[in-house]
């Protein structure tokens, strides 16, 4: 598919089938709070704005360019955003903050990805990185009303780190901050280890768990 610009903006949400041709047009998600759904997993190699989507309900994109949200709203789903381009890729907020209502995944074939701004990954919350350079320069709010993971390696260091979590965090390797940590609501935080450069804040006090917590 190659149209310059696709813009969403369903009235009553969206349905994409994206069918197995990857699509080089860029996409912008402006839907209000409504349901955005993939069936299936949408190969995107282009640019994705989303100006508003509060539910990425299922499926997965597949997207090899940049992303920018300027959605301010934390909402639900199920969806998974997979960053997986061969160069380098960038994630911003347009200067402020931006909601992304997905699970998120980078797993690149080459080249690093940039997250810039704040970016607050609400909807299930989850974090996993596989493969590529994240270089990280704002601030990461994992946000989720229930429980939710972190998988993490030693390619994706971040900057500040900011956890509204309830229920039970589970952290898989290493999650490493060179900024500041800020536990505003926590729960439980099982297993792996948390390294931090910075300042450790906790308004938490009945936070519990079993994650090692290192200063360094």
């Amino acid at each position: 598919f190659t149209a310059t610009t696709v813009n969403f903006i369903g009235a009553q949400g969206n349905t994409m089938n994206p069918g197995a041709t990857a699509w080089t047009a860029n996409v912008t998600i402006s839907n209000g709070n409504r349901t955005f759904t993939v069936t299936g997993t949408w190969d995107l190699d282009a640019i994705l704005t989303i100006t508003s989507c509060n539910n990425f309900a299922t499926g997965t994109i597949n997207l090899s360019g940049n992303l920018t949200t300027t959605f301010t709203i934390a909402g639900t789903g199920s969806g998974t955003i997979n960053f997986d381009g061969a160069g380098t890729q960038a994630v911003s907020a347009g200067g402020g903050t931006g909601v992304i209502n997905a699970r998120v995944i980078v797993n690149k074939s080459g080249g690093s990805i940039t997250f810039s701004d704040t970016i607050n990954i609400s909807s299930g919350a989850s974090w996993t990185y596989i493969a590529g350079t994240v270089v990280h320069s704002g601030t990461i709010i994992i946000n989720s009303n229930s429980g939710c993971a972190v998988s993490n390696g030693a390619g994706a260091a971040f900057n500040n780190i900011e956890i509204q979590v309830s229920g039970t965090l589970t952290i898989t390797g290493t999650w490493d901050a060179n900024g500041n940590f800020v536990f505003t609501t926590a729960g439980t935080v099982n297993d792996g280890t948390i390294t931090i450069a910075g300042n450790l804040t906790s308004t938490d006090a009945a936070m519990t768990g079993t994650t090692a917590i290192t200063l360094d």
